[in-house]
């Protein structure tokens, strides 16, 4: 009877200070939580980020449950960041944002790369022109930095001088023809460099004439169709820059006048009235001839000479990010 007495004891003692253990365990695990959710919450409250946000941290066995509201997505990431405090084992963000109410689920790796690419193909710019600001394609696929660089819209009426690679001369060229040069001198928009000097133009012949042995005059027209700089080409539509040189007529003119004015005077002295009618014919004659052996003026420029043009409508491109040179 004794020794089922002391069985009895020491069993009863046993549940008793499994109980005690139970109830220490639970109080040290409880305090514990306690003592985290108040270190998560100072640091959410600390972070520059999350300041005036509406974001409560409750724990239980370690982990963090993150509840409230941010403005932004980088802050709720921010308040979970925070929340991986030493002693934490997992956080589970439950906060939503402004634009999403509801905390996004995470997705698979792969599916979110797949929605990633999707929405940057929506709102990357389009590299095709439009009607009042058409805007450059480049040689490779437009880069992360180069779609982020800010566009300079160029007016139309600006001026884009040209200093051409090679000469050019109203009786050399025809219509059609093309030419190349580059910019002379930087053009700036409120300030800013939109298209750099040396940037490469092309170009073509509108309209080359030679004047003609007795009448007419040479002229020679040109007009810009393309510019090109930072890995990028723009087309462009410009003025027609003209030139005109001076008329054989007014001169031809003059120059058998005179040889007629002056043949009629020798004449006249020579064979008096009938003398003066014969040397005009004569002197007239030689003015033709001489006018004919010379040459017509032509329109020339040099390889080093600038033609200044001006846009007749304008174009939308990624500044260079040089400085003036």
């Amino acid at each position: 009877m004794v020794k089922i007495f002391r069985t009895w004891t020491v069993l009863g003692v046993a549940a008793l200070v499994a109980g005690l253990g139970l109830t220490i365990g639970c109080t040290k695990t409880s305090s514990q939580d306690q003592e985290l959710a108040g270190t998560v919450q100072t640091r959410i409250a600390a972070d520059p980020q999350l300041q005036g946000q509406a974001i409560t941290a409750n724990v239980k066995d370690g982990v963090v449950t993150l509840t409230g509201t941010t403005a932004t997505e980088a802050q709720r990431i921010a308040a979970e960041n925070d929340a991986n405090a030493p002693g934490v084992s997992k956080v589970v963000n439950q906060i939503g944002t402004q634009k999403t109410e509801v905390a996004p689920t995470a997705a698979p790796m792969e599916n979110t790369s797949v929605a990633h690419s999707s929405s940057h193909r929506m709102t990357r710019p389009s590299s095709q022109p439009t009607q009042s600001f058409p805007s450059g394609s480049g040689n490779s696929g437009t880069s992360t930095r180069m779609a982020s660089a800010a566009m300079v819209d160029v007016p139309a009426g600006t001026a884009i001088p040209v200093r051409l690679n090679q000469p050019i001369a109203s009786n050399t060229v025809a219509a059609g023809d093309t030419f190349s040069g580059e910019v002379a001198s930087p053009v700036a928009v409120n300030g800013r460099v939109a298209i750099p000097r040396g940037a490469s133009v092309q170009g073509s012949v509108v309209n080359a004439m030679s004047a003609g042995h007795i009448r007419g005059a040479s002229e020679l027209s040109l007009s810009l169709a393309q510019i090109s700089f930072n890995g990028r080409s723009y087309s462009i539509h410009s003025n027609t820059w003209s030139q005109r040189a001076a008329s054989r007529g007014k001169r031809n003119a003059a120059v058998i006048g005179g040889g007629a004015g002056l043949g009629a005077l020798i004449g006249a002295i020579a064979g008096h009235g009938k003398g003066a009618a014969i040397g005009a014919a004569t002197g007239a004659g030689a003015g033709t001839a001489a006018e004919v052996l010379t040459k017509p003026a032509q329109v020339r420029i040099g390889p080093e000479d600038v033609v200044t043009f001006h846009l007749n409508s304008g174009i939308r491109v990624t500044p260079s990010a040089a400085a003036l040179r």
